[in-house]
This record gives structure tokens, C-alpha cells and sequence, in this order.
């Protein structure tokens, strides 16, 4: 039986210069009266960058795309479709997509459009386009996404400013026909818009982003707070039920890439499971590079690739939680592809 198979051929990830240890958030924070050690142990920080002047959700989406095409040994002009996955873009308008296209000069690319799902964007892009392509039997697709969270954050904001960080990510994605099954096999969604406030960018909305009766805080990002620590057995739900539709048992996921957003929740949703705490079963790189939101499940995936925790047939779950919230995820299954 032949398959219409889509799988990630290419990965490429970016993360400015600027970097901002511990020890200078901890000081920036001691001077507006916060102390933020036991938080940030909790969501497990250590560095983080910020982009620097002249730098934009562009500039690194394409820093980070080149390299994805570079990895899967692909010209820009065999790229036939592009999306773009961020909830802080460079522009509103144009397409952002389109502004990628043009540096990349992807002459082939005429589907373009960006996509906002919050922090579970690039899981819910490749799920999107995985699909379309092979409704529409396209070859190679490009799904780029770039954090650029810095210049919205107010700097007395401990769960922005220093828990976050600026990056780019993309990869390739490559329909193959063949007699195997693997690439991406399946996904599963869950929403509950109760929390709706819990983060909100700009937090006037954007009606007032321009109204200057309000003080400038109130036109970056705001949040109110929430106690997340139901996430990790919302994932697990999600997680069960991929494995289950998919004829697995828990015990064949052999690799995990969650959310970068809090180790904390990682390790709970492990012991949930009923799973070991063994750094082979997942990736946690949030103390490398902060939280990066859209980007975190590629910088997750690079990192695994790289650590050799993944090999030829394992069955690896994506899963990340965005604002309000929303969780996406999707259970991938890897060929020889991106196992150099």
C-alpha cells in the first residue's frame, strides 16, 4: 500500500546575540522591589536573548528558514508554499509570508499567509499544511516563526520580561509516497477559552494601542494571574489519546518534545504518565534560550535531533499550550530523514 507521507526534512533555528543571564534578570528585578529566583527555578531559567536593534521577527525568520532549506539540501525555488506562525509579527500588513518570500526569493512560493495560534502555532501550522499538501499534492513547504517578544514587555513584568526570549525557527516539510507509514501520522486539539485573560498582547486591545490617555504599560502585554498546574493532565489527555487512536501504548512514545514553558509542568506530566524522569524520554531547552513561545518545539526538536535522543522509528509527540488556552499536538513518526 503506498503512502502519502509528509515529514520534516529540513530544521533551522536562530537566537540573537544578546544574551541575559540569571544573574542580571535577578538584579534588574531587585531594583523594582521582586524577587524572582523561586519562579524562575520553577519554569527552569537560566539564559535567555534579545534581539538587538535592527532586528525583527523578519530578520530572524529568515536567518532561521536559510537554514532550514540549507538542512534539507534544498534551492528556495522548490518551495511552493509558505506560512508563517507568530503572534508578534514584524507587519499586519502585508502577510509577513509574503515579506519571506521576497528576502528568500522563493519564486515558486504563491500559497503564503501567516497563521496566529499563540505558543501552539508551528505545531498547528505543520498539522495544517501537512494536510494540505497532501490534498493538494505539493512537494516541499516552508513553515517559518519568529518570537519577538522584547519590545512588548514591561520591564517590572516578571513572567515576560526575563522568562522570555526572541528567536526564529523554521523547517521544511516534504511529501514522500512511500510503501511506510512516518511523518507526521496524527493530532489532537483542546481549547477553554475561560482563561481568555490570562495574557493579553497589547492589553488595551489594539482598538487603544494608539490612545495615549493610557499609560504605555497598558498598551504592551498584560496578564492576569492563573494557577496552570492542571496543564500537565490536560496534556496527558491529549497525549493518551494519540497514542490510543494510534494502536500505541504509553511506553512506545519514545520521545516527548512539550512546550518549553516550564520544566516544572514537563516533569509533572511525566509522573503522570506513569513515565520515568529520564532526560532520553524528552527535551527541555527553556533554560537555554527562555521561553520562545511559537518557536519552542523546533528549538526542542533541534536540540533532541542533536543529542541523538531521537533514531530512525521512534514515534515522538509534540505538545505545547498557547494563551486563553489552547493545547495543540501531533505524534510524529521519524524515518532517516533528518538523522544525519
Amino acid at each position: 500500500m503506498q503512502h502519502s507521507n509528509v515529514r520534516i526534512s529540513g530544521v533551522g533555528t536562530y537566537h540573537p546575540q544578546n544574551k541575559l543571564t540569571n544573574e542580571v534578570i535577578f538584579e534588574h528585578f531587585r531594583k523594582v522591589g521582586k524577587d524572582v529566583e523561586s519562579l524562575y527555578k520553577h519554569l527552569g531559567r537560566e539564559e535567555r536573548y534579545y534581539a538587538d536593534p535592527g532586528e525583527t521577527a523578519i530578520t530572524m525568520g529568515v536567518i532561521a528558514a536559510k537554514r532550514a532549506l540549507e538542512d534539507a539540501n534544498l534551492s528556495p525555488d522548490q518551495i511552493q508554499m509558505i506560512v508563517f506562525a507568530s503572534d508578534t509579527p514584524e507587519y499586519l500588513i502585508p502577510t509577513n509570508a509574503l515579506l519571506i518570500s521576497r528576502e528568500l526569493e522563493t519564486k515558486n512560493a504563491h500559497i503564503v499567509y501567516d497563521l496566529n495560534a499563540n505558543c501552539t502555532g508551528m505545531i498547528t501550522a505543520i498539522d495544517q499544511v501537512y494536510r494540505y499538501m497532501d490534498h493538494k499534492k505539493l512537494r516541499y513547504a516552508l513553515l517559518v516563526s519568529s518570537v519577538h517578544i522584547s519590545p512588548w514587555c514591561n520591564e517590572d513584568d516578571e513572567l515576560y520580561y526575563g522568562a522570555w526570549g526572541d528567536s526564529g525557527a523554521a523547517v521544511v516539510l516534504e511529501r514522500v509516497e512511500s510503501d511506510e507509514r512516518f511523518g507526521v501520522i496524527d493530532s489532537e486539539f483542546f481549547s477553554d477559552s475561560s482563561y481568555y485573560r490570562m495574557t493579553t498582547m497589547p492589553d488595551s486591545g489594539m482598538a487603544r494601542i494608539h490612545d495615549e490617555s493610557l499609560p504605555l504599560a497598558k498598551r504592551k502585554g498584560g496578564w492576569e494571574p492563573v494557577d496552570f498546574d492542571f496543564l500537565p493532565e490536560k496534556w496527558n489527555i491529549l497525549i493518551r489519546e494519540l497514542a490510543q487512536r494510534n494502536g500505541l501504548e504509553l511506553k512506545q512514545i519514545d520521545h516527548i518534545i512539550f512546550s518549553q514553558f516550564s520544566i516544572y509542568a514537563i516533569k509533572e506530566a511525566l509522573k503522570n504518565l506513569g513515565l520515568e524522569d529520564d532526560p532520553r524520554l524528552y527535551t527541555f531547552v527553556g533554560n537555554k534560550y527562555g521561553y520562545t513561545g511559537h518557536t519552542s518545539p523546533i528549538f526542542g526538536l533541534s536540540h533532541a535531533l542533536q543529542d541523538g535522543k531521537i533514531k530512525d522509528g521512534d514515534n515522538v509527540v509534540f505538545i505545547s499550550a498557547g494563551a486563553g488556552y489552547i493545547i495543540s499536538s501531533f505524534l510524529y513518526k521519524f524515518d532517516g530523514a533528518l538523522l544525519k
